[in-house]
């Protein structure tokens, strides 16, 4: 059986469907956010003067520039192709010029400034699922010029086993940080294949900002005890602060909002190419909401990529960060980096309270309903098992059809009737439930 789901804010595809075959489309994983983004598709820009280059992380220096790296291109004009380079980016959003200042092995999806020092990890020493092999920190005191390796590595031999860290950006140089520490986030290494990691996990460790180079100073976010976020240095403790076990994650960037007072975590979800997810998130804290660690964090964006304006015709859409410099002090109005068609790329956009025009709120158009021959087992009331609808003891396919006939709808029999969060409403947030207890 052929089934086409439409959904807005669900992934859009056919799929061959049996009662017990997983459906291929995704919801959100945390509730909506009071917060909306809209883009500005008119002012989006792709600069061909950096064509075959992507990646594009930005952090915000001493001496009011941008630094940056790019990947698998000759960056700003240059005819070459490195593996990476650093680039130095100077001026506001709609009149910048960029220099090249560095080239190495490897990719980066992280650099920072703090002290007017920039620091900057590197994944691997060539492309794609190199990035899994190890993750190295590098030290730079000359604004990019030159680069100085730690002599040691996180990888999968001594629990490592996350890959391409992002920094928690703050405001010029650090500005507005943490007094302490610097905060960084890597979404964990399910397999070898350089796609979204499934099951979706983010880490997050710390350091000292004094002295990020020591591997001794490390700690890692270990979980909540009485709503306090607990840190630990054995790395084989940690704990996933973020988690997607359905849409995967994969390449990350983090900013603090000063304006919204509120930390803003993006993701790539779903898949790399054209069916690939953008996913943007936020909490009061590093951490998620303290208050409320069962879901720590909410849903301000889960959408196709291309379906917002990231990207149009091209093939490609990758890692998409805020730019803290380029962003209004009221936090409202801010410009996304980003790779597109093998390009730097710019998007203007807006934050606001209520509805948006890119949120990942399902649409009011009704799956299509399945009439099945098996016979349904009697429902009888809600269950202990999560997802399990028809009260057999089993999270199947037969669960699902349940939930999809009365996707949408208000009922009073709970997970009976495919409610599963008891809310009184089938939606998105019951399917994550029955998938992520599928065949269980």
């Amino acid at each position: 059986m052929k089934l086409l789901l439409l959904l807005t804010g669900f992934f859009l595809t056919t799929v061959s469907l049996n009662l017990y075959s997983v459906p291929v489309f995704a919801a959100a994983p945390y509730a909506q956010s009071s917060i909306s983004v809209s883009f500005d598709t008119a002012s989006k820009k792709s600069y061909s003067i950096t064509s075959g280059s992507d990646n594009w992380p930005v952090t915000w220096a001493d001496d009011d520039a941008q630094y940056t790296n790019f990947g698998d291109g000759g960056g700003f004009g240059d005819s070459a192709k490195y593996s990476q380079g650093v680039a130095k980016i100077s001026g506001g959003a709609d009149n910048f010029t960029g220099q090249n200042l560095w080239t190495g092995n490897g990719k980066s999806y992280g650099i920072i400034s703090v002290g007017g020092i920039l620091y900057m990890w590197v994944c691997g020493n060539a492309s794609d699922n190199s990035a899994y092999s190890f993750q190295k920190l590098y030290k730079s005191t000359t604004h990019g010029t030159q680069w100085a390796q730690a002599s040691w590595q996180f990888d999968q031999s001594n629990g490592g086993n996350f890959f391409c860290p992002t920094f928690l950006q703050y405001g010029k140089d650090y500005a507005g940080g943490d007094p302490s520490y610097l905060y960084i986030y890597a979404p964990g290494i399910q397999n070898s294949t350089w796609d979204v990691q499934k099951p979706g996990y983010i880490y997050l460790m710390r350091v000292p900002k004094s002295d990020p180079m020591n591997r001794a100073n490390y700690q890692f976010f270990t979980g909540y005890s009485g709503g306090v976020p607990q840190w630990n240095s054995n790395v084989s403790l940690k704990k996933p602060v973020f988690t997607d076990v359905a849409n995967g994650v994969m390449r990350t960037s983090a900013v603090y909002n000063a304006g919204l007072k509120k930390y803003f975590l993006v993701t790539q979800q779903i898949k790399r190419g054209t069916g690939g997810y953008i996913g943007i998130y936020e909490a009061p804290a590093p951490w998620g909401d303290p208050n409320n660690v069962q879901n720590p964090w909410k849903t301000v964006l889960f959408a196709n990529a291309w379906s917002v304006g990231l990207q149009g015709a091209e093939a490609k859409t990758v890692f998409w960060n805020f730019s803290n410099k380029w962003t209004s002090a009221d936090g409202k109005n801010f410009v996304f980096v980003y790779t597109g068609a093998d390009k730097l790329s710019t998007i203007k956009g807006t934050l606001s309270a209520g509805p948006g025009t890119a949120t990942s709120t399902p649409a009011q158009v009704t799956p299509t309903k399945i009439t099945l021959s098996p016979t349904i087992p009697v429902i009888t009331g809600d269950l202990a098992k999560p997802g399990d609808a028809n009260g057999d003891g089993k999270v199947d396919g037969l669960d699902y059809v349940i939930w999809l006939n009365n996707y949408n709808k208000s009922i009073t029999t709970g997970a009976a009737g495919g409610d599963f969060d008891k809310n009184g409403k089938v939606d998105g947030l019951d399917y994550v439930i029955w998938l992520n207890n599928y065949n269980k």
